[in-house]
């Protein structure tokens, strides 16, 4: 295909790691193509990871089951609205949507029988390896047909508010003392590590002089988050009080970080923070975080 297309639409309708990493698209296309206007798909919920992402022009939201009126409206206003869509994923409706909004179409499909609709909906498509092969890596083919080189770092952002909001919640993070970051709440429960680890971990840090800060999500397994605290006195607690962009610029001063497999985990190797993430039933090679 001829690179002289405007406007590209990258549908990631998933979750918020799954956005995350579907940004080294984004990023490469504008590298390669600075005038391109390019947004993106996303499912509501998962769009703050994009804010202050100057890469972007544009997120369209999504509900996971979006009634029929809405997501009619939506289909109208996508139809044929960009040169060129990408799907980062292998699903019927991701699929479906690439093929209302571009006037040339590109996704990622499993190299089955069941797939034969969605390849004729396509003008190009890859194979989608969910085994052996990175997200990142995965999503960075989709960029092939269109001759444009890739940029594998994923992007996190933030604005100079988002940098206030930390520096009011945490002031001592202008005061030069090192400090470590433990994100000890995933999404999903079955990620997690054990409080007394949690515990004996951020004593450890704190005996060595490090400022230990505890972020997370407030509304998942509060009571396990609230033992952690007790067991961290001396901790700062920043559960629930950060936003995803301001957590960006909490974790890209950090000396250290520590997680589970999450968007954050994400994140953190994203902007070059040292990290030990902790895996639990995923295959890190397929959602390993992706180093800067």
């Amino acid at each position: 295909m001829k690179r002289d297309f405007h406007s590209v639409l990258v549908v990631c309708t998933r979750r918020i790691g799954d956005v995350l990493l579907a940004t080294p698209v984004v990023r490469s296309l504008k590298a390669a193509l600075p005038h391109v206007m390019i947004d993106m798909l996303v499912f509501e919920g998962t769009q703050d990871i994009l804010s202050g992402n100057t890469d972007i022009r544009r997120v369209w939201t999504i509900v996971e089951r979006p009634g029929l009126r809405p997501h009619l409206a939506l289909l109208g206003a996508l139809w044929r609205r960009y040169d060129v869509a990408l799907s980062v994923l292998a699903g019927d409706r991701p699929t479906f949507h690439v093929w209302v909004a571009g006037r040339y179409r590109i996704g990622t499909l499993l190299p089955d029988k069941k797939s034969w609709w969605k390849r004729r909906l396509l003008n190009r498509w890859v194979p989608f390896d969910n085994l052996l092969t990175h997200t990142v890596a995965m999503n960075l083919q989709l960029l092939a047909p269109l001759g444009i080189a890739p940029c594998g770092t994923p992007v996190v952002s933030w604005t100079d508010e988002d940098a206030r909001a930390v520096c009011a919640l945490f002031p001592d993070i202008r005061s030069g003392q090192p400090y470590v970051v433990l994100h000890v709440s995933p999404k999903f429960a079955y990620k997690t590590w054990t409080v007394a680890g949690w515990v004996a971990l951020g004593r450890w840090l704190i005996d060595r002089g490090l400022i230990v800060v505890i972020t997370g999500v407030d509304s998942a397994e509060q009571a396990y988050c609230d033992q952690i605290i007790q067991g961290l006195p001396k901790a700062v607690n920043l559960i629930g009080q950060v936003t995803l962009p301001a957590l960006g610029y909490l974790l890209g001063r950090a000396a250290l970080y520590v997680g589970t497999d999450t968007a954050v985990s994400h994140m953190a190797a994203a902007v070059g923070v040292s990290s030990v993430v902790l895996f639990g039933p995923s295959n890190p090679v397929k959602w390993g975080p992706w180093p800067k």
